[in-house]
């Protein structure tokens, strides 16, 4: 329910509750006994116009009595003390939420909803009692219009009229990559002992648009909102840039949006006065220096903006990280403090962020890899959404999908890497949120460092045996996400035997995920519908499509594969042989087909020349499972092989210049690509780049020395 307008006592400064327990009446400037804050949120009362004088007392004026001439001696009558900023923006330029809370005039249309303020209380970060100024605040901004922006504030659980609701303009600054303006506005804090007041700045960052050009597709929308504050004269630092998501909204034809949050001020010289962590930024050769420059900036802004959230919301932060920009296409990475970021992708630093705090709070310790991904799933979620990277809630729809691709039930030992797995984690992780809140989840990993086992941890953190959970999930996902019937087959080499690690895909609609052969040639397909199957070799691509009587056909003739209908019991019995050997050496021909080398099985060795060499480690030992590739520049046919125990690789190539690229994966999912160069051969500067001449000869003993990876 909307009140009328209505102004507060003019008073220029802003009465804010410390932590330590003594306060000011808003109304008088008085000191007043200040009670410990509660979970229920008080209504604050609008104070009538004050009778006697207000703590910041006006200059006194002195009205002439009419018919009655002043007498000679007394001194003209002193004009009106000019009111405070605050006041003076305010008055008939507002109307109320129920709880005097002033909304930025004109509304147009029924408000249509209260809109009390309701946030969560801010984490503590270790501060003590008495290390924190305390306030409520609210950012509106004028839908439509993403400079139009105002900020209302009051002491914690005060009232709002001290302050009063106020524009602010982004005309302080724009940050050192281009990506945020800002604005500041600046009020005085008295503290409750009674001593010098406080000036407290409070500063306000919105995204714009474009800063970047085509890299703008890598940021949250303009208009993304982040605040801070600090002592004046203060650093920045300490609270950081908080993402605020303005997800509220009140009026129907000329709407506001709005966010609320609960700041905690660090006081000089207090336990919370220090700086949040910064990240050592590693960038690939072959930048510009300008380039180097703006990314850098860009990477420690994203950076700055993460830390801050974590520490605001959860009182957590993590020093020691380290971003290192790859300079390939490899999907990012984690490993002991060391985030591989794919290369100019800035949304996978709160990702890798999350792994740096989980791995801080076990102290290391890993809990089955489902739980992990769930945990560094759900955290990421939730702050892609406040800092911006996400619009909405992302909802359960899609893990729901995807959980139905799943072939057995979640357990301590399933793959991640399976078909429908990514789906059952989050399905897992969201029940586990729901039974004891997402605090519990940092609350495990705190006791998994430890405790005498993962289980134990589990179960003092959420209430749950991990027996009893696995066997109620069962059940909810029985419900929620019953599994697809499975398409089961096998492929074989042209001589009849298992072909083991090609991957054999279904086409969408109906298909859910890809499977991996296994040593027995074997895969399992979950389908909802009609689909048709082709294989694809992990180095060399597509193979070619299942014909429907167990053979293969080429792109040319994929029209005429076959349609596999999927009924509830799913189908069976499926073999597929290969028409060449699928551990011969291959060739991409720059389309994603696969064709077997040219002259290779007609014998004319005449047609290719081998490039050959070895990849050994920093210890010298020979590296098993490099990718190494020959590549010949754009539309030119790419040669692929992997390494074997003893390091070596063999290429069929024909003449012709080439570049030798070289990718290490670990099993965690961490990857590094380079390529042949430089005195080391390995480099991942394209200046060192090496290129080979395969020219009537082959090109052999090649050795690539693999440097000492962070």
């Amino acid at each position: 329910m909307v009140k009328a307008a209505r102004r507060a006592a003019a008073l220029a400064t802003i009465c804010v509750v410390l932590t330590a327990g003594g306060g000011c009446d808003a109304g008088s400037g008085r000191d007043t006994a200040t009670p410990a804050p509660t979970d229920a949120e008080p209504t604050p009362t609008v104070a009538a116009a004050p009778e006697t004088p207000a703590a910041a007392e006006p200059i006194p004026v002195t009205a002439a009595v009419p018919d009655v001439p002043a007498s000679p001696e007394q001194p003209p009558a002193a004009p009106a003390a000019p009111e405070s900023p605050a006041v003076a923006a305010t008055r008939g330029a507002l109307v109320l939420c129920e709880d005097g809370l002033a909304v930025p005039e004109p509304v147009a249309g029924d408000l249509g909803t209260d809109c009390p303020y309701t946030v969560a209380n801010a984490a503590p970060r270790g501060a003590h009692a008495g290390d924190v100024a305390e306030l409520d605040v609210r950012i509106w901004q004028r839908e439509g219009n993403l400079t139009s922006l105002f900020v209302s504030a009051r002491p914690r659980g005060g009232a709002w009229e001290a302050l009063g609701t106020i524009p602010v303009a982004l005309d302080d600054g724009v940050t050192a990559s281009g990506r945020l303006r800002y604005g500041n506005i600046e009020f005085d804090v008295p503290l409750g002992s009674g001593g010098t007041p406080l000036r407290i700045d409070l500063r306000l960052w919105q995204q714009v648009a474009s800063p970047w050009g085509a890299s703008a597709r890598r940021l949250p929308p303009a208009g993304s909102t982040y605040i801070g504050a600090r002592v004046a004269g203060g650093s920045w630092d300490a609270l950081g840039m908080i993402p605020l998501p303005l997800s509220g909204r009140v009026g129907s034809d000329a709407p506001l949006r709005y966010g609320d949050i609960a700041l905690r001020v660090p006081l000089p010289g207090g336990d919370a006065d220090r700086a949040l962590p910064t990240a050592t930024v590693v960038l690939p050769d072959g930048y510009s220096t300008a380039g180097r420059i703006a990314w850098r900036q860009r990477l420690e802004e994203e950076y700055a903006i993460t830390t801050a959230f974590f520490a605001h919301r959860y009182g957590l932060t993590a020093e020691g990280v380290t971003l290192v920009m790859a300079d390939s296409g490899e999907p990012a990475s984690y490993g002991a403090g060391v985030v591989e970021l794919k290369e100019g992708n800035l949304r996978t630093v709160g990702w890798g962020y999350v792994h740096a705090l989980r791995e801080k709070l076990s102290d290391g310790a890993l809990p089955p890899a489902w739980l992990m991904h769930g945990m560094v799933w759900h955290f990421t979620d939730v702050r892609d959404l406040a800092v911006g990277w996400r619009a909405a809630e992302p909802g359960l729809e899609s893990a729901i999908g995807s959980a139905r691709g799943a072939a057995g039930p979640l357990r301590s030992d399933t793959n991640v890497q399976d078909c429908g797995v990514d789906g059952l984690l989050q399905l897992a992780t969201a029940r586990l949120v729901e039974r004891a809140g997402e605090s519990a989840l940092w609350d495990f990993s705190r006791r998994l460092s430890s405790a005498r086992s993962w289980e134990i941890a589990f179960a003092d953190a959420f209430g749950v045996s991990v027996d009893a959970f696995y066997e109620a999930f069962d059940v909810y996902r029985e419900e929620i996400a019953p599994p697809l019937p499975h398409i089961q087959g096998v492929v074989l080499g042209p001589d009849a035997r298992p072909a083991q690690d090609l991957e054999v895909w279904p086409t969408r609609p109906g298909g859910s995920c890809i499977d991996e052969t296994g040593a027995d040639g074997t895969f399992s397909i979950a389908a909802s519908g009609p689909v048709e199957l082709f294989v694809v070799h992990p180095r060399c691509g597509t193979i070619g499509y299942y014909d429907g009587a167990g053979g293969l056909l080429d792109i040319g003739e994929m029209e005429a594969a076959a349609v596999i209908e999927v009924g509830d019991a799913g189908v069976t019995g499926i073999a597929i042989t290969l028409p060449l050997d699928p551990h011969a050496p291959c060739v991409d021909a720059g389309d994603g087909w696969w064709t077997a080398p040219e002259g290779v099985d007609a014998g004319d060795s005449a047609a290719l020349y081998r490039i050959s060499g070895v990849v050994l480690g920093p210890d010298g030992e020979p590296v098993e499972g490099v990718s190494v590739y020959a590549d010949a520049g754009r539309g030119a046919d790419v040669r692929r092989d992997e390494t074997g125990p003893d390091g070596t690789f063999t290429l069929l190539a024909p003449a012709g210049w080439y570049r030798l690229g070289v990718t290490i994966v670990r099993e965690a999912g961490w990857a590094r690509s380079g390529w042949y160069g430089g005195e080391s051969g390995f480099t991942t500067r394209s200046q060192r780049i090496t290129l080979l001449a395969v020219d009537d000869g082959d090109v052999t003993g090649l050795v690539v020395n693999l440097p000492e990876f962070r």
